[in-house]
């Protein structure tokens, strides 16, 4: 079990691909993820900004990636789903 959410922000794909990868998310199809023993981040990028669904021990890497996003936009939205 996990938390979905919207998170909505403007964005440059381009930028937002090549954050993504350098933090360390990979590309497999239209999802990316990170995940190790405690963890596990799948996000979607859609019209509106980021599909996230997250589980276990993933507050101190959601915080890294919303810091993150503020490097390449200037608002974010967070929404439950």
């Amino acid at each position: 079990m996990g938390l979905s959410q919207q998170i909505r922000f403007e964005y440059n794909e381009k930028k937002l691909v090549k954050l993504l990868k350098d933090i360390g998310y990979e590309k497999n199809g239209i999802f990316f993820s990170k995940k190790n023993s405690t963890f596990e981040i799948e996000l979607v990028i859609e019209q509106y900004g980021l599909y996230i669904h997250r589980s276990g021990e993933y507050f101190k890497e959601f915080g890294l990636l919303i810091e993150r996003l503020g490097d390449i936009t200037e608002a974010i939205v967070i929404e439950d789903e």
